[in-house]
């Protein structure tokens, strides 16, 4: 997956997106339906090997798939919650394994 698609996977895109959003979108503008695709969707180019689509089809040397968007997965989010919460007992322990190292101890 390239970095310019994963905001996307983050924030989720389209009507579905829209009713599963980001659990933190405080302060961000994220727009889910730009084109105003509402339940209706759309179709984009992708290969046989896509696992996603419920409606695809063959046109001549390419493959088409309809959807309505995804819904948020906020991979992003969930490891700076998980960080932010675990950063100074991690920041602890590795002081205090050096400082064991060097026969120190942590005031």
């Amino acid at each position: 997956m390239g970095s310019e698609y994963a905001m996307f996977v983050e924030y989720g895109t389209g009507i579905v997106g829209a009713n599963f959003s980001h659990p933190n979108l405080t302060g961000i503008a994220w727009q889910y339906d730009v084109n105003s695709h509402g339940d209706s969707g759309w179709w984009y180019p992708t290969d046989a090997s896509d696992p996603n689509p419920s409606k695809r089809f063959r046109e001549g040397s390419g493959w088409w798939a309809w959807t309505a968007g995804q819904a948020s997965r906020p991979f992003m989010y969930m490891t700076w919650k998980w960080g932010s919460q675990h950063v100074t007992q991690i920041i602890e322990k590795d002081i205090n394994d050096e400082l064991k190292r060097w026969g120190a101890k942590m005031r």
